[in-house]
């Protein structure tokens, strides 16, 4: 039944972590940039997160696309094509930040910027150079 279903994927899903600095980094880019959430995920999930971080993916990024409900999944070019078309931006355009190899890859050959993340610090600061500029809440936004 649905319920038991809610139960079992909120258990699963408990290990599951937002780090703090990259929530903090999107958010300080929110003002300059159109910033995106892109997951392989379930049905659900935005308020699994809401629930258990207290974060809305709805007000705290852009564009949200949850492969659940697109019917794609990373590393698909086509599901990286939905969310560049969704931010309204080329390629060229956009960084993508993600932990798998596959992922970035496959976003590399489409032309999208990648930085793989394997640590806040290690991450972040590729993305500042990417940028050219910090990615730290006050300094992102110029204050």
């Amino acid at each position: 039944d649905a319920e038991a279903a809610r139960h079992f994927v909120g258990e699963f899903y408990t290990g599951d972590r937002f780090n703090p600095e990259v929530v903090a980094a999107a958010r300080a880019l929110r003002g300059r940039y159109k910033v995106a959430l892109l997951t392989n995920a379930f049905p659900g999930q935005d308020d699994m997160i809401r629930e258990r971080f207290g974060l809305d993916v709805h007000t705290e990024f852009d564009v949200y696309v949850n492969s659940a409900y697109v019917g794609l999944r990373k590393p698909d070019p086509a599901i990286f094509h939905l969310t560049l078309e969704q931010l309204g931006v080329a390629p060229q355009q956009a960084v993508f930040l993600d932990d798998g190899l596959r992922n970035v890859d496959s976003a590399r050959e489409l032309g999208i910027h990648t930085v793989q993340f394997v640590d806040p610090a290690t991450s972040l600061a590729e993305l500042e150079a990417l940028l050219g500029h910090s990615v730290s809440v006050g300094e992102a936004d110029g204050k």
